[in-house]
């Protein structure tokens, strides 16, 4: 039964009981037990990659929070806005170098050597 899992998700509910599951908790504690109780058989780890981002962002909150301890609220938000910016960058140069390599125009990596 879910009312008797404890969550394992950094953020508390306030002043609720740990049994207050988060959403991504809640969704593979259901799917385990309806793959036990309907199809009738164990999952055999199946479903284990539904919390890969939970515990993705698990850690990157716990990396931040080591790295911006001490820090005020406004050095935290201008921290972020940084990394922010540096993401969505990488990101762009990502998409370009896909397109790229599976362009098959060849004209806009060709350096006119007059420089026009």
């Amino acid at each position: 039964m879910l009312n008797t899992k404890k969550t394992h998700f950094w953020r508390t509910q306030g002043d609720k009981p740990d049994t207050y599951l988060a959403t991504i908790e809640a969704i593979y504690y259901f799917i385990l037990e309806y793959h036990q109780e309907v199809l009738g058989s164990d999952p055999q780890g199946q479903y284990d990659n539904l919390l890969y981002f939970f515990t993705f962002m698990y850690k990157l909150v716990q990396m931040s929070a080591a790295e911006t301890k001490g820090l005020s609220r406004e050095e935290k938000k201008q921290r972020h806005r940084r990394r922010t910016e540096v993401t969505t960058l990488e990101a762009q140069l990502r998409r370009q170098k896909e397109s790229a390599e599976t362009s098959t125009d060849l004209s806009p990596l060709l350096v006119n050597q007059s420089g026009v």
